[in-house]
């Protein structure tokens, strides 16, 4: 099978099993054991594919494990980054634990890492690839296209302008139905005789000019002289970086194959989206790419090969359900509409599929679903496939499973494909899973990707005269036996290695005053203003705080949280089949453990790995305070306003 996978032309996902009578949770985790390599030909995402499940199902990870099986297999990629855990498709995987620990071939990992060109567009930054858009670029006639279509192409195109320019210029929203009015006659009366406006300067002189453009019907001279100067100003200041800089969007460039050391390479384009600090600044951006690959895929004309894939996670609040129109809303549901035709292949991901326009999946034919609890989510789920095949109701009664997946594991389901129905076990990213900020995304450009490469941390090496050596101290033990109370901590303790100290107060000042303030509002009495036990203390508290805030920002994780703190522990059993994610995350954070067939908080072994995390010397660990870190811990879980506190 690792010939198919090196030299076969079709994706591999993951492995899978479609060999049941009924589906529960042990079912499906034998069927691990027994499962087979998932290959999937390309050709089945004609008909788009979308990924659904909860925080930490893993949908994310299998839509970067798409995009690097499409990138293996010479289909050029453009992803949208909204929360920046795309990017990290730009750092390479270990090929050795690849290989021994998640069974990955080397030739599958050489296949990505020498063949692969993943570019970071950062609009409205310079710490990426930079990029710039012409946001009143006439769409390419179509015969495809019927009156409608046109109409809400340049009535979307008026209003992000105008939106953008409310923003940027301080336009009324008094002003903004009538230059929304003008600006679209301008748009129409150019598209009617297939011309293009090149720039934002040239619309600001078409706007100035008036009469034979339409738009003096709804601006008097000095409405459009105050328009003319409002779009002016977004060449202007910060709004310059998105629209005038010199390397515009170009879908041909995007796609293009680059030779790097004598070899063509398949590109990879990653915008990441947490560049643009305002979620319209977002949806502009979104609606114009899209507009842009729309009308470039009309010009290459129809294909029977893909040509690209176009992948956007976390979908949801660029084409919300309901009636609320964003920016790239109709933009997208056009291009999924006639996307097939012209060797585009569309996949979103999202968390609840109850979250997103209804019309986005009448051209979807194949899903990945992963754990969903939510009850009104399963229902648009039985929805969706209601219309599939499932004459001996399998589809049907697999649905059911859904809610106890664990984390990358999906419910396949596509009748265009040789396997339609099927439990999906996704494999192992050949890249590294991390969200990565701006700062990180420069340090990839500079080449500095050692840095973000998480490597066995090392003990630091300071420059001192060499001593004989010592013995080790003994370690102070975190499991003890109960044992009388302890005398009052010291006001002081003496530092030994003032390097210590130094790293103390450096971690303590990285933290925001917000994050400390939280701290002290969670009473963590700290002995010594000046010494390590003050810092310490604080240091382990805010380590707790993550550790929940994890917990708590999933689905049912506050819920569960409470539940649990409420009864003191939860049948295990019955934690896993409501809070499975959330279950399974309490415990790789050694924040809980099952005892007797029942989940129980363990403060202790949660203490130990904090410790360990945060790699505290003798001289650090002098004033930690065990009893009153575990009886503030166990009074915060407790507390009704946990959700403030953890910043939810």
């Amino acid at each position: 099978m690792i010939d198919d996978k090196i030299g076969s032309k079709k994706f591999w996902i993951g492995t899978y099993n479609d060999q049941w009578t009924k589906l529960t949770f042990e079912a499906i985790q034998q069927m691990k054991e027994a499962a087979k390599d998932l290959l999937v030909d390309p050709h089945i995402f004609f008909r788009h594919a979308g990924i659904f499940g909860s925080t930490g199902s893993g949908k994310t990870v299998l839509g970067k494990i798409i995009c690097e099986e499409a990138a293996r297999h010479g289909i050029p990629v453009i992803a949208i980054d909204p929360q920046g855990d795309i990017a990290s498709l730009a750092l390479p995987g270990n090929k050795v634990e690849l290989e021994a620990d998640h069974g990955v071939p080397g030739a599958v990992v050489d296949s990505f890492a020498g063949l692969v060109d993943v570019r970071i567009f950062t609009p409205a930054s310079g710490k990426g690839l930079p990029i710039s858009l012409n946001p009143v670029k006439i769409p390419e006639k179509d015969p495809d296209l019927d009156d409608e279509d046109i109409i809400k192409i340049l009535d979307n195109q008026a209003k992000l302008l105008v939106s953008i320019l409310k923003k940027a210029a301080n336009l009324s929203s008094s002003f903004a139905p009538p230059a929304e009015a003008g600006l679209y006659s301008v748009l129409e009366r150019y598209f009617k005789e297939g011309k293009q406006i090149p720039n934002l300067s040239e619309l600001a002189r078409i706007v100035e000019s008036g009469p034979g453009t339409g738009i003096e019907e709804f601006l008097n001279d000095k409405q459009r002289q105050k328009l003319a100067i409002a779009i002016k100003t977004l060449g202007k200041g910060s709004a310059q970086l998105l629209f005038s800089a010199d390397d515009n969007l170009n879908i041909d460039a995007l796609l293009e194959r680059r030779n790097k050391g004598g070899v063509a390479t398949t590109p990879v384009n990653v915008f990441f989206l947490k560049a643009l600090y305002t979620q319209e600044e977002k949806e502009f951006f979104l609606s114009v790419l899209v507009n842009e690959l729309y009308s470039w895929m009309i010009r290459q004309g129809h294909a029977k090969e893909p040509r690209c894939i176009f992948f956007c996670d976390e979908i949801a609040p660029f084409m919300p359900a309901g009636a609320a129109k964003p920016g790239p809303k109709d933009a997208l549901i056009l291009l999924f509409r006639q996307a097939r035709k012209y060797g585009v292949q569309c996949f979103i991901a999202t968390q609840s599929p109850k979250d997103v326009d209804y019309h986005a999946y009448e051209q979807f034919n194949s899903f990945f679903i992963g754990r969903i609890t939510s009850q009104q989510s399963m229902k648009v789920v039985e929805r969706l496939l209601e219309g599939f095949s499932d004459s001996a109701c399998r589809i049907k009664g697999s649905i059911g499973a859904i809610p106890v997946l664990k984390a990358g594991q999906f419910l396949f389901v596509s009748p265009d494909n040789d396997v339609s129905l099927a439990v999906v076990f996704s494999r192992w990213l050949l890249t590294v899973h991390k969200t990565l900020t701006l700062d990180d995304v420069k340090k990839i450009m500079a080449g500095k990707l050692d840095d973000l490469i998480d490597k066995p941390a090392m003990p630091p090496v300071h420059d001192v005269e060499e001593t004989p050596a010592e013995p080790e101290p003994a370690v102070i033990p975190l499991e003890k036996k109960p044992e009388p109370e302890s005398e009052p901590l010291p006001t002081e303790v003496s530092i030994i290695d003032p390097l210590a100290l130094d790293r103390a107060r450096q971690v303590l000042a990285s933290l925001s005053t917000q994050q400390v303030s939280e701290i002290i509002e969670a009473k963590v009495d700290c002995v010594g203003a000046d010494v390590p036990s003050h810092f310490t203390n604080r240091l382990v508290m805010q380590e707790i705080f993550n550790r929940l805030g994890t917990i708590a920002k999933k689905d049912f994780g506050l819920e569960f949280l409470l539940d649990l703190a409420e009864k003191g522990s939860l049948p295990l059993e019955r934690a896993q089949e409501m809070y499975l994610d959330e279950t399974t995350t309490l415990i790789k954070a050694k924040l809980a453990a099952p005892r007797d067939d029942r989940l129980v908080f363990t403060f202790l072994p949660m203490l130990a790995s904090v410790l360990d995390k945060l790699r505290l010397g003798k001289d650090e660990r002098a004033g930690l305070n065990e009893a009153r870190l575990q009886a503030i811990f166990m009074k915060l879980i407790a507390s009704p306003d946990l959700k403030r506190r953890l910043k939810l």
